[in-house]
C-alpha cells in the first residue's frame, strides 16, 4: 500500500518535490516479541517496563494498532555519569515506541542501539520528556545493515533551566524515513539536535526534524552532517519556530552534506518560522563534493585518495560524534562508516 509521509510544517512549492515522500509499505498484521537488553541500572531510580498496546500515532504520519509500548522513567534528582544504554538485534518487524521520561534536578546519558539479524521493517516512536532543571543527552544509533526499511519518529518536550542534547545517527537501512519534532515549553530550556547520515548504493532518505521554541530564553541548535554515494538521494527539511513569546530566544540550523558520487542527489530546504520579533535565528546548507584543495594537500602529506576522502568525511562527522560522550559506541559508529566508505 502507499502512503504519503514526513509532511514538511509549512508546505512548499511541490517543484520542489521536498513537502513528503511517497512509499509502498507491507505492514505487518501481527508482531513478534521484542527482545532486547539494558546494561546494569539503579533500579532503586529507574524503572522499566514493556506492554503490548494500541493506537501508535507519529508525527511521520503512519497510523498503527498493535505496538510494543517501553516506557524508561527516571526518578527526581537521579545523577549518574553511567550512561544506561539500550540495545535490540531484530530477527523479525519491530513497530514500537520507546518512552524516556526524565524527572526534575536529574543528568543521565542515554543510549539506544539498533541492529538487525534478517530483513526487517523497523517503525520506532522515540519520545523524551523532560522536567525542571534536568541535563540529558540521548544518543539513537542505526546500525542496521542494508535490508531494513527504518522509519524512526522522535519527539521532545522540555521544561525550564533543562537541556536537551539530542543525537540521532542514521547509518543502516535501504529506505531512511525520519523526524524529529521538539518543544522548549519552559523559559531557559535549550536542544541541541546533531545528526549523522550516510546513504550509499540505491538508499533513499528523507529527513524532517522540527524545533519550536515556545518559551522565553530558549536556545534551538540543529547540526547535521552527511555523505552520499553511488546513485543515493536525499531530502532535508529542518526548521527553527519561533513562537510568539519566545522574547529571548536563540535558534541556528547547519546542515552539510558531501556528495561522494555524481549521480548522488540532495534536496535540502531549511526554514526559520517566525512569530515573534525578539528572537536570533540563522541557517546554512552546504552541499557539494570535497574541496579538491583539501584533496591534495592530504595527497600531498601521503594519503592515497580513498583515505584522504575517508578523513575528510570523519572529520566532519566528529562534530556530532564527540556529543555522544561515550567510546565504546563512537568506536562501534566510526567501525560502521567505515565499512560504507
Amino acid at each position: 500500500m502507499k502512503y504519503n509521509l514526513n509532511k514538511t510544517p509549512v508546505i512548499t512549492t511541490n517543484n520542489f518535490k521536498i513537502n513528503d515522500i511517497e512509499l509502498e509499505l507491507d505492514l505487518p498484521n501481527t508482531l513478534r516479541n521484542f527482545s532486547y537488553k539494558v546494561s546494569e541500572y539503579d533500579q532503586n531510580n529507574i524503572n522499566i517496563k514493556l506492554n503490548l498496546e494500541r493506537e501508535l500515532v507519529t508525527r511521520i504520519g503512519l497510523p498503527y494498532n498493535d505496538h510494543y509500548n517501553l516506557n524508561i522513567d527516571i526518578k527526581d534528582n537521579y545523577k549518574t555519569k553511567t550512561p544506561l544504554i539500550l540495545e535490540y538485534n531484530l530477527d523479525s518487524d519491530l513497530i514500537a515506541n520507546i518512552n524516556l521520561n526524565i524527572g526534575e534536578n536529574c543528568f543521565i546519558n542515554v543510549i539506544i542501539k539498533c541492529f538487525n539479524k534478517e530483513r526487517v521493517l523497523h517503525y520506532l516512536k522515540q519520545v523524551t520528556n523532560i522536567k525542571k532543571n534536568s541535563t540529558v543527552i540521548v544518543t539513537l544509533v542505526n546500525l542496521f545493515n542494508d535490508e531494513v526499511t527504518n522509519l524512526v519518529a522522535m519527539e521532545s518536550n522540555i521544561d525550564e533551566n533543562s537541556a536537551l542534547e539530542y543525537n540521532y545517527i542514521d547509518l543502516g537501512g535501504h529506505t531512511k524515513i525520519s523526524n524529529y519534532y521538539s518543544k522548549l515549553s519552559g523559559k531557559n530550556s535549550l536542544n541541541n539536535f546533531n545528526n549523522i547520515y550516510f546513504g550509499n548504493n540505491n538508499d533513499t532518505l528523507d529527513m524532517n526534524y522540527y524545533i519550536a521554541c515556545d518559551a522565553p530564553k530558549t536556545k534551538a541548535n540543529i547540526l547535521s552532517e552527511g555523505a552520499l554515494k553511488d546513485n543515493s538521494k536525499k531530502s532535508y527539511k529542518g526548521t527553527i519556530d519561533f513562537i510568539s513569546g519566545c522574547k529571548g530566544s536563540i535558534g541556528d540550523e547547519s546542515e552539510n552534506c558531501i556528495l561522494l558520487s555524481d549521480t548522488a542527489k540532495s534536496k535540502s530546504l531549511p526554514m526559520l518560522l517566525c512569530g515573534e520579533e525578539d528572537v536570533e535565528g540563522s541557517h546554512g546548507v552546504a552541499t557539494g563534493k570535497i574541496d579538491k584543495e583539501k584533496l591534495f594537500y592530504l595527497e600531498s602529506k601521503g594519503l592515497n585518495q580513498v583515505k584522504a576522502t575517508k578523513l575528510i568525511v570523519n572529520g566532519n562527522f566528529n562534530k556530532v560524534l564527540k556529543k555522544i560522550r561515550h567510546e565504546e559506541t563512537i568506536e562501534l559508529v566510526l567501525r560502521a562508516i567505515e565499512s560504507k566508505l
